[in-house]
């Protein structure tokens, strides 16, 4: 979660996806993870927690810990390789009300078994986040850091993956998330056009990096959202049931999940594969 330690925003978009390891925040974010992935939100349900004499409920703690954070990054065969640009990064900080939004979805997918379903409208929901990113800010404007908007964010994902997943438009998501009243005052912010001065802030060179490294990012061929560098699985483009060798013209970078449960279970499904997105065809043009 805290690798690669040194990376350098101004540099790369390869971040973190639960900030900077020696910053004042790593420990907050590791505690607030833990409650947050066995609901232990509320204060009344801390204060009702009893001391562990054998230490088995701390690792039933831990292992629902592993059970999100398996999802969010590295090579394991879980691992969706959320991009952390995409995701827990903006232009210049760290989001951990994001993080910890991501978390709740995450177990959301897994219990509503929508897993598969994300990955199929994974792009377009990427796509609209880093489209959008003002409103993840209006958010943390309206109700605060950490804990207190990461439940709103949260609420926005599922809008917003519910809203492809009915095969609606982007603009008609948009128009949705507006006229929601849990988030309230964000017309005004979609319409606010920024009046630069002459020099350039440190916003807005983060903000050109990051749209030029996410624009020149590798994107998986399976589900052709953005493929992060520490995410990457050696996928057999011919199955090897079906013939498939292992040489490097039959090899294709994916993301783990994408190979090992995404790609499986649309073969042996007989679902198609998501057609290319058209907003990568134009930005081809």
């Amino acid at each position: 979660m805290f690798e690669p330690e040194n990376a350098d925003l101004s540099r790369s978009i390869e971040m973190p996806i639960a900030g900077k390891p020696y910053s004042a925040e790593a420990l907050r974010i590791s505690l607030d993870l833990v409650n947050f992935a066995n609901d232990l939100r509320a204060k009344k349900a801390l204060d009702e927690l009893q001391n562990d004499e054998d230490g088995s409920k701390t690792i039933r703690f831990l292992d629902k810990v592993h059970g999100v954070v398996k999802y969010l990054s590295g090579d394991g065969k879980a691992s969706l390789g959320l991009h952390p640009s995409v995701y827990f990064w903006g232009a210049t900080k760290h989001h951990p009300s994001a993080f910890l939004a991501m978390v709740s979805f995450i177990q959301h997918l897994n219990s509503s078994g929508r897993m598969i379903d994300f990955c199929f409208h994974r792009a377009e929901f990427e796509e609209f986040l880093v489209a959008n990113d003002n409103i993840v800010k209006h958010i943390l404007g309206k109700y605060g850091g950490w804990t207190k908007s990461a439940p709103s964010v949260f609420e926005m994902y599922k809008l917003i993956f519910e809203g492809f997943r009915g095969g609606k438009a982007s603009s008609a998501i948009l128009a949705s998330l507006i006229a929601d009243h849990r988030f309230k005052g964000l017309s005004e912010v979609v319409e606010i056009e920024n009046s630069p001065g002459k020099r350039f802030t440190n916003d807005s060179r983060g903000a050109t990096r990051r749209r030029e490294l996410l624009r020149s990012a590798l994107r998986c061929p399976l589900c052709y959202a953005r493929l992060p560098i520490s995410a990457l699985s050696d996928d057999h483009v011919v199955r090897v049931q079906d013939g498939g060798r292992g040489d490097a013209d039959n090899d294709q970078l994916t993301h783990p999940f994408c190979n090992t449960g995404f790609k499986e279970y649309l073969v042996s499904s007989g679902r198609e594969f998501p057609p290319r997105p058209a907003f990568l065809a134009e930005a081809a043009e």
